[in-house]
């Protein structure tokens, strides 16, 4: 006999009459009129009576089970989640619905409960793997939804408590979480297990809370200190972990809540999340639910949705606007915070699949995500909406996993091909996406562990990261995969930290050495020979902390908006290291000019409330060691006046992507950027030509995504509410098809363990050339894996590829267009047994005043001769005395001067096996600030074009230093009758004209103590551009050696301006230069490398009136340079010789038609002249680590390219390097 049940709803209400089950959202119970929705069994609706009752009935769709992968180890347990779907798109959970049928194909493998509140709990009998099946029907259609279960003979080895808080104010709650870290290095969530047990040794000061089952919180009682203890009886042992926490007399100042966006489309949902801000200056999230509510004033537009476990969203019901508020009751008192959310009317009108590639390699997993393409033109994220839906045609090959926190991943298990299908209900409108994903069968060749530093501070997390190489040259990001298993050599130095979602992070306890490995664990997905290389290791140093620094120290916000704000921790060797989302505590002495705002992912923000000043103050407490340190805010009363909406590349090819930037432009004249603020909504008026895809609302600088759609012109708007002042601002996308896809260079030499940078160009059909490395459309591969693998950095838009054995190889691009159309490029890579032989630092001052900074770059010299430069968070870094001097890894490692005195600098790293070590000397002066100067290129730049801007400081000893990129400084545009932007580029600084006038340029910022101000005017001018002269004409460039040419463009009023920067620059045969066309990565535009012996035309061309104007020039390479005066030189072959024998070499020469011969000491001193200070190794790649030989019959001298010293040769005895000379 049918169980008849009724299902009861309207709107937002959803109850299932007699059933344990219910959700109902009590802003609802004024809707008294409802509907009724019957159904049996599975979700449980039956509808008897007449036919009436069919009227208005919300269809159930399908079940959702999460987690969709169970790994179990035998006798823990695992509680799973089961949700129905309805056609309307909403979400209910039924796990406690006894209708539904559970069950185990193998119960001597794994059970679960269907009685009373463990159902839906999982638990591990013996190892082995088992389906759970949940089955039921509906009005005659059956249900059925599974997952499978593995179960290992794990057995628990310890027990971690997961991120206490180190401190709780008095009355607040934070939940309770222990994990078993198991015998196969795997961890498993055990909370809710019944042989868990929580005891506080201080109940009078932190008490635990036992809210139901398996759920814990630690309550703040009374101020004092306390240890929290877990333990877990388990299988006749009894495991034990504590950890201490502290119990503040903090009292709530504010509730906040911590917004994602503000606006939704009607049918898609936001998350809510709320912190508070203690009298300690403490942010501290209530992740509790208890005394929290939440609230819609319009429930017509927006709802709240209770999604369980202290998680809440508000979802968009239809178009308007509603106030969101959130209330806190907590020690009798109430705390109150609201937004205003706008609900657009905006449609989903398509779903895109985001894998981060369309291969992935069996045994591994990669994140996927599912974004939907509103009709507005915004593109949203949709991962984590409820009710989203996956399936893969072949299972066996692919399977999608619900990780249970809104996020997804696809799991390949065997060679083949799969679709993976999403679905997703809005408003009633089921839509679907598919994406074809290949499962390779390569195996692992080896693993690299790779971190930015390789020292870190006690009691600071440092991220690592595992790189796989496969045998298809493929590199894989495999640090979240489950089957890793991470240890430390010596526990007492530092700890593994992997149970963050999305990296891993070893944590520094005490000074000292230690060792992090890696290896496969649960290997059961592909199984077989496949993880035989699947180990690693890296060395890490833990050095104490020796203070703290907020970086700048004086900052500048506008009232009503915000800025980012940056602490760095200075260690005891004198390295610095990134100090955000480590457990600040950041305090304003006056929150009602200036508060601090914290955005989560440790990335605070300072806001501007009122003009004024306030002291900001960070501290934090690293394992006994407490630091602090200040920065001075000042709020303007600069008001914002204008969106200006820039985009990378206003042309793109079909199906090609770039990024935009929306900043205020201020009274004052600052451009400020706010591309990431929540009030920030986008849009585009053609969204069959171009789409748009916010920033993340996370306070960090970011981008909005424009992804080409269709040929054709679509305007990208962006708008916000900035100080109660609505804003807009646009900027135009023309989207043409693309003609040809070319690699740079197109072929190169590295040698075993180096690496080198290709790039990827679309030739466009109007003519342009557009950087698309980091298009995730394109495919890329090597011919021989095993010579050369590549990695993609998609964040710095950049392909590496890395020698691994010597040989010849070719690195392959392709990409398919929109309109079906391939495009494919190669770039043939060489592999060379060089091997390093020296490392060398040269800072690129060797004279700093106090306060200041300057890069250090690093140089490998190969066996070769050959010298590279190599990324400085390569190698370990240090100082003398961190008191003088401390030093930041980066790409080139900053180096900031403290105070006065000489210090040294010191790198080391490991190259082929060996180690090198490399160190300089740097004086620190007392020489102060005495004035700013700035220039620009030329002194009037075109409407629509942009000229670029320096700013150099006066030293009191008569030097002067460029600090265009100095963090202290402000820069503005004061006059506001004339358009003109300030755009800037990896450090470099532009002024772009956008209307006739004058603009006046000002920059201003206390430097080393001293307040500096200069101001520079640039005329904006409305010219036509005539012609286009390249200077040079010709010239002739040695092969690796990178020449400037630049483009001087003469206007029809008579004037020239130099174009560089906005022409687009071609070389007519890249086989013989390459040349730069890209400033996207802080690339000079112009620059000609040569690769090969030959010569070419190079061209620089711009639009001006519709008119294509077009300058010409040719480089011609050789293996040789020219100095005027001289005569031409060779490049030296990187063997050390003897002087006899370097005489006879240079006399046999036959480069070129011979006629060489030994230099004069006067020739190699103009050699030096013309490639000053280091300039050989740096621009030319030449071998500087020891001297050069001269013609010993004209001197007794030789003379070292570092530095231009002149010492005595003694015949027959040092050798040295050679290059030859011929007039």
């Amino acid at each position: 006999m049918d169980k008849r049940l009724r299902l009861v709803r309207a709107g937002n209400i959803t109850a299932f009459n007699g059933l344990k089950s219910a959700h109902i959202n009590t802003a609802f119970f004024y809707m008294i009129r409802l509907f009724m929705v019957c159904f049996t069994a599975l979700v449980m609706v039956a509808c008897g009576g007449s036919s009436n009752d069919d009227e208005g009935k919300v269809a159930v769709e399908r079940l959702i089970i999460t987690p969709t992968e169970i790994n179990l180890p035998v006798g823990l347990e695992q509680q799973v989640k089961i949700e129905a779907v309805f056609a309307d798109g909403q979400v209910l959970d039924v796990t406690q619905d006894a209708e539904l049928n559970l069950s185990s194909d193998d119960a001597s493998v794994a059970t679960i409960s269907t009685q009373g509140d463990s159902r839906g709990t999982i638990k591990g009998v013996a190892s082995g793997v088992a389906t759970i099946a949940v089955s039921g029907s509906v009005n005659g259609t059956q249900f059925a939804e599974k997952v499978q279960v593995t179960i290992t003979d794990a057995v628990v080895e310890e027990l971690l408590i997961d991120d206490i808080p180190p401190s709780i104010a008095v009355g607040l709650a934070q939940p309770l979480t222990v994990r078993a870290r198991m015998s196969d290095g795997s961890t498993v969530d055990i909370t809710a297990h019944s042989g868990v047990r929580w005891s506080s040794d201080r109940a009078q000061i932190a008490a635990i809370l036992n809210k139901s089952i398996g759920i814990y919180q630690i309550v703040g009682v009374a101020p004092g200190e306390a240890t929290i203890t877990a333990t877990f009886d388990f299988d006749g042992r009894v495991f034990e972990v504590s950890a201490p926490i502290v119990v503040t007399n903090a009292v709530i100042e504010h509730l906040l809540i911590k917004q994602t966006a503000s606006s939704v489309a009607a049918g898609l949902s936001l998350p809510l999340a709320a912190q508070v801000r203690l009298s300690d200056g403490q942010l501290q999230d209530v992740r509790a639910p208890s005394g929290l509510s939440w609230k819609s004033s319009n429930p017509q537009v927006a709802v709240i949705v209770d999604r369980g476990a202290g998680r809440f969203q508000v979802k968009g019901v239809a178009p308007g606007t509603a106030t969101i508020s959130s209330t806190l009751e907590m020690n009798g008192r109430s705390f109150t915070s609201v937004f205003q959310l706008t609900v657009t009317n905006a449609q989903v009108e398509q779903l895109v699949i985001k894998p981060t590639g369309s291969n992935i390699v069996a045994g591994f997993s990669e994140p996927i995500m599912v974004k939907a393409r509103l009709s507005d033109g915004q593109v949203v994220d949709v991962t984590a909406q409820a009710g989203l839906s996956w399936r893969s045609s072949n299972p066996d090959v692919a399977t999608i996993v619900n990780k249970g926190d809104g996020s997804y991943q696809v799991v390949g298990l065997k060679a083949g091909s799969t679709t993976i299908t999403v679905s997703l209900n809005i408003n009633g409108k089921l839509l679907t996406s598919e994406f074809e994903i290949q499962v390779l069968d390569a195996v692992v060749n080896h693993v690299e562990l790779i971190s930015v530093s390789s020292s870190v501070p006690v009691g600071v997390g440092l991220e690592l990261k595992a790189i796989a190489t496969m045998s298809d040259g493929n590199k894989l990001d495999i640090t979240n995969d489950d089957i890793l298993v991470w240890r430390v050599s010596d526990p007492t130095i530092g700890e593994v930290l992997n149970n963050r979602v999305d990296r891993v992070l070893f944590r520094g306890l005490t000074p000292g050495v230690t060792t992090v490995t890696l290896s496969g664990g649960q290997a059961s997905r592909a199984g077989g020979s496949m993880f035989d290389n699947l180990n690693a290791s890296i060395t890490l140093t833990v050095f104490a902390v020796e203070r703290l620094d907020i970086v700048p120290s004086t900052i500048s916000v506008a009232h009503g908006l915000s800025a980012p704000l940056s602490a760095f921790l200075t260690m005891t060797n004198g390295q610095t290291f990134d100090a955000m989302g480590n457990n600040l505590i950041w305090r304003s002495s006056d929150p009602a000019t200036a508060e601090v705002i914290d955005t989560g992912a440790g990335k605070p923000l300072v806001k501007g409330n009122k003009p004024g000043t306030a002291t900001l103050t960070a501290t934090a407490e690293f394992f006994g060691k407490s630091v602090e340190a200040t920065a001075v805010v000042t709020v303007t009363e600069a008001v914002a006046e204008r969106l200006v909406v820039t985009a990378d590349n206003t042309s793109l090819g079909l199906g090609m992507s770039t990024v935009a930037l929306a900043q205020v432009r201020l009274s004052d004249g600052q451009l400020v950027d706010i591309s990431s603020d929540v009030s920030v909504i986008w849009g585009s008026n053609a969204p069959t030509v171009a789409t748009v895809t916010s920033a993340e609302a996370d306070g960090a600088p970011g981008y909005a995504y424009i992804d080409s759609a269709g040929v054709g012109t679509a305007t990208i708007s962006a708008t916000a509410t900035v100080s109660g002042r609505m804003l807009s601002g646009s900027v135009e996308i023309k989207v043409v098809t693309a003609k040809s896809l070319t690699l740079i260079p197109p072929s190169t030499s590295i040698v075993v363990g180096g690496s080198t940078v290709i790039e990827a160009q679309v030739e466009l059909d109007d003519g342009q050339l557009v950087d698309v490395t980091s298009d995730e459309g394109l495919e890329w591969s090597s011919s021989d894996p095993q010579t050369a693998s590549f990695t993609h950095r998609w964040t710095d838009g950049e392909v590496w590829v890395t020698g691994l054995r010597p040989g010849q190889t070719t690195i392959t691009a392709v990409g398919v267009t929109l309109d079906n159309q391939e495009l494919r490029a190669s770039s043939e890579v060489t592999v060379t047994d060089a091997i390093a032989t020296a490392l060398t630092i040269v800072p690129d001052a060797a004279d700093l005043p106090a306060g200041l900074s300057t890069d250090v770059k690093a140089y490998l010299t190969l066996s070769d001769g050959s010298v590279t430069e190599i990324s400085g968070d390569r190698l370990s870094w240090a100082t003398s005395d961190a008191n003088l001097a401390t030093v930041t890894p980066s790409a080139s490692a900053v180096l900031r001067a403290m105070a006065p005195g000489r210090v040294e600098v010191t790198a080391s790293g490991t190259f082929n096996e060996r180690p090198f070590e490399a160190r300089a000397w740097l004086n620190i002066t007392d020489a102060i600030v005495s004035q700013l100067r700035l220039t620009s290129d030329s002194p009037y730049v075109v409407e629509g074009m942009s000229t670029e801007l320096k700013a150099f400081i006066r030293l009191s000893n008569g030097s002067e230093l460029d600090v265009t990129n100095s963090s202290e400084l402000t820069w503005s545009q004061t006059n506001t009758s004339v358009n003109a932007d300030l755009p800037t580029n990896q450090g470099r600084r532009f002024i772009r004209g956008n209307s006739v006038g004058i603009a006046m340029i000002e920059a201003q910022g206390t430097i080393n103590g001293q307040t500096v101000a200069a101001t520079l005017p640039v005329e904006v001018v409305s010219a036509s551009i005539e012609s286009i002269e390249v200077i040079p004409s010709f010239a002739d460039v040695a092969i690796g050696q990178p020449v400037q040419f630049t483009a001087r463009a003469r206007l029809d009023n008579g004037n020239t301006l130099n174009v560089t920067e906005s022409a687009t620059w071609r070389s007519e045969n890249t086989n013989v230069v390459t040349v730069s066309n890209s400033s996207s990565r802080g690339i000079v535009r112009g620059i000609v490398r040569g690769i090969g012996e030959g010569s070419t035309e190079i061209t620089a061309t711009m639009t001006s009136n519709d008119k294509s104007v077009v300058g010409r020039a040719t480089a011609k390479v050789n293996n040789f340079v020219v100095v005027n005066g001289v005569g031409q030189f060779s490049r030296p072959d990187g063997v050390m010789r003897r002087w006899l024998m370097a005489q006879r070499y240079c006399n046999t020469l036959t480069t070129n038609g011979g006629g060489w011969r030994a230099p004069t000491t006067n020739e190699m001193k103009s050699l030096y002249a013309a490639y000053p200070n280091g300039q050989a190794r740096s621009v030319l790649g030449w071998a500087t680590n020891d001297k050069y030989l001269t013609n010993f019959f004209n001197t007794n001298e030789y003379l070292d390219l570092e530095n231009g010293e002149v010492t005595p040769q003694r015949f027959g005895d040092n050798r040295g390097y050679i290059s030859c000379v011929r007039r």
